[in-house]
């Protein structure tokens, strides 16, 4: 009994602790990770409220994680002590879900056929400190804005994590600091209907396929290891554009990135290493992406792109393996469509590829320093404006380099 109340004392605690970072001033907009210990970092992202416990030895203590999220109100706590718990979690509140420890708290979906493990249809909501596993579509499906993810274990599930929105699309979401291990497609899956995705601080290990970002647009991927997902390790296409992707470890598939039909990309001071295919841009409309001070070594191929635009990339100031005399060509081909013409049941083109060159006119001599201390990741606030102005603090300081 003294363990038990001792234990929601602690959680207690926690939430005035909360109430107190409630107070800070709106000024403080990202948070150092290297200036907070990581149960601090638990913290970070909840809401002064009720606190609902699952599990434990409370005598009022709920047995289903999904009878709390039931009765719980925007703004509460869900508290889930260690323990395995085969459910599907439906959350249609704002509240912070939040597991004792992320590898002895287990979500388990059980393979329920066409279920996601955690389905997210409602702004605000916080999920962390879980294994999440076992979702025969998704281990969590987020439908709605500003949801943070943070230090779980995703894995054995079809697909991660899926972000895909309605009418209008869906914003302002964060994924950090997770291990998405060993699922069976998508470490993450952004649809054409997510924007502005934060994805930092993760480690992608041995999924099919580590981040696929099919359109959408202005997400930051920052400071992630990609490592030995079997396909891809990172893949862009349909009209992905204006991202940024900078400050990653991507090393150990088939292909470090695939990019298909997907421009104004900015790939910049990443490590791309050990990959079958470090760089393969392919399709109709592959233009001005950016690639600047990456490391790109210790491939089996150089990057190669098929494109039917005559329009290019830029490379500058790429380190590759060795140094080199400028110019750096990147070879590649054009496919010229001649013409086209409609066979009686479908659009048909007539052809010819020509070689194509693209030039690194200043490669680096050395590997570029990609490590960085300010590893930033939101506060306590949710807002648009805070999550706005985290992504121009980032912008500027990239502009800075």
């Amino acid at each position: 009994m003294q363990n038990s109340i001792f234990r929601k004392g602690m959680v207690l605690g926690i939430v005035v602790f909360l109430i107190g970072i409630s107070i800070v001033p709106s000024t403080a907009n990202v948070i150092n990770i290297n200036s907070i210990t990581k149960d601090e970092f638990t913290l970070i992202s909840l809401k002064s409220g009720k606190t609902l416990y699952v599990g434990g030895s409370g005598p009022n203590n709920y047995t289903k994680i999904q009878d709390a999220v039931d009765d719980s109100t925007d703004g509460d706590t869900v508290f889930v002590y260690a323990g395995f718990y085969v459910e599907i979690l439906t959350i249609k509140t704002s509240i912070n879900l939040i597991g004792e420890d992320k590898n002895t708290t287990i979500i388990d979906g059980n393979d329920t056929w066409l279920k996601s493990t955690i389905w997210i249809i409602n702004d605000g909501v916080s999920v962390s400190n879980f294994t999440i596993q076992n979702g025969s579509i998704f281990g969590i499906d987020i439908h709605k804005n500003n949801t943070k993810i943070f230090n779980n274990i995703i894995t054995k599930n079809n697909h991660g994590i899926q972000l895909v929105g309605g009418h209008g699309g869906i914003r302002n979401n964060l994924i950090s600091n997770n291990l998405i291990i060993k699922n069976s497609n998508e470490g993450v899956l952004t649809e054409y209907t997510a924007f502005k995705t934060n994805i930092c601080n993760n480690i992608f290990i041995k999924n099919y396929i580590g981040l696929y970002m099919y359109g959408g647009s202005n997400h930051i991927v920052y400071h992630n290891t990609f490592q030995d997902n079997y396909k891809m390790n990172i893949k862009l296409k349909g009209g992905c554009d204006n991202n940024i992707i900078s400050h990653n470890i991507i090393q150990g598939s088939d292909y470090g990135f695939y990019i298909v039909d997907s421009s104004f990309n900015q790939i910049e001071k990443n490590t791309i290493r050990n990959n079958t295919k470090n760089i393969f841009i392919f399709g109709e409309y592959n233009e001005f992406n950016t690639f600047s001070k990456n490391n790109i070594y210790q491939n089996n191929n150089e990057p190669i792109f098929d494109s039917t635009s005559l329009i290019k990339n830029k490379w500058k100031n790429n380190y590759w393996g060795e140094p080199i005399n400028p110019p750096k060509i990147i070879y590649g081909t054009h496919e010229i469509i001649l013409f086209r013409y409609y066979d009686g049941y479908e659009w048909r083109s007539v052809t010819i590829e020509i070689p194509g060159y693209e030039y690194d006119w200043n490669p680096a001599k050395e590997p570029h320093d990609i490590s960085d201390s300010h590893y930033y990741i939101p506060s306590h606030s949710n807002s648009q404006a805070t999550q706005q102005t985290i992504r121009s603090n980032f912008l500027n300081r990239l502009i800075r380099r």
